[in-house]
């Protein structure tokens, strides 16, 4: 029996009159894009979004496998125009429109399994190591809010998904750049199918209050200052863990592209056959699915979205994800 996927559940359901009418969105964003064609591009390529419909039977022109959107920005980031890839189960269109194109409203109905943002370069400088001694301070304090109340709760859903599929075996799980624990201590206070969590951080200002918070758990959480870009250090530190987690490591802001292959490899040769790897980040990730599907991960979710309710509405706000497993 295959185990079951493990991803999240799309923010907004998606019924037969929804998925009609989004089939109809589509059709009308495809011959938008016929009409208004432009032969040349203005400004540079921002985000792309990145979705995946071969599991849905959106057929307006035709059965559409897969949608790319990017807009393109110019010095200012002002957006100045669209790029859309339509892929057809036979052939690819791809569009440019000298206009911006707001196109959001599918994502509400995806799960991570279906939709992906990727970034291109040039990529932003990392933040200098000494700021991370700062962390949840300033203007890392929202940031900070953000993976304490979104994401470090899908953190502890995804390791009681992982714990059922063995749950005579007890995950031991090791938190690589964990700075001051705070995720760590809700691994260990909401979490337990877990029985031991490694934090691993080179910022020794965090890791001191990482520890502070592990004499609250004698022998089931432990702080090592280290620096987890060292390939010796992922292979040498802790026991065997089933699960590494990657929290806000992996992404733009933190480290080079190369360092972050160079770790996630490292991770892949750590972890047993059927051990995990979460990577969400709040900036953008460095690493796409097809990365780590090179790398011999199973890509069981991309992308985290939720709706939250804003002085502007409720809006819909997304972050990477990945829930990696080892062949």
């Amino acid at each position: 029996m295959t185990p079951e996927t493990l991803s999240f559940e799309a923010p907004l359901p998606l019924g037969a009159e929804t998925e009609g009418r989004l089939s109809e969105m589509l059709g009308k964003v495809y011959q938008y894009c016929v009409a208004n064609r432009s032969e040349g591009t203005l400004g540079r390529p921002d985000v792309t979004w990145e979705l995946d419909l071969r599991a849905r039977s959106f057929t307006r022109p035709e059965k559409l496998d897969g949608l790319a959107f990017t807009p393109y920005v110019d010095a200012r980031k002002e957006v100045v125009g669209s790029h859309f890839v339509f892929r057809f189960p036979q052939r690819t269109e791809t569009y440019f429109v000298r206009e911006r194109v707001g196109f959001t409203a599918i994502q509400n109905y995806l799960t991570g399994n279906e939709f992906e943002r990727t970034f291109t370069p040039p990529l932003p400088e990392p933040i200098a190591a000494d700021e991370w001694d700062r962390w949840g301070q300033g203007v890392t304090a929202e940031i900070c809010q953000r993976y304490e109340t979104v994401i470090y709760p899908r953190v502890i859903d995804t390791l009681g998904k992982i714990a059922a599929r063995r749950p005579e075996h007890p995950l031991e799980v090791m938190d690589l750049g964990g700075g001051a624990g705070q995720l760590s201590e809700l691994v260990c206070a909401k979490a337990p199918a877990v029985s031991r969590v490694l934090l691993v951080d080179r910022s020794a200002a965090l890791v001191e209050k990482a520890r502070a918070r592990a004499a609250r758990y004698p022998g089931r959480l432990t702080a090592v200052c280290a620096d987890i870009t060292d390939d010796a250090v992922v292979r040498g530190v802790g026991g065997s863990p089933d699960v590494i987690i990657l929290c806000g490591v992996v992404a733009q802001q933190v480290m080079h592209h190369a360092e972050g292959v160079r770790l996630v490899r490292t991770c892949h040769e750590r972890l047993p056959a059927g051990g995990f790897a979460l990577v969400p980040s709040y900036s953008a990730a460095l690493l796409s699915s097809r990365e780590y599907e090179t790398m011999g991960f199973t890509v069981h979710n991309k992308t985290l979205s939720v709706i939250e309710e804003t002085a502007r509405g409720r809006l819909l706000q997304t972050n990477d994800f990945y829930i990696l497993e080892k062949g």
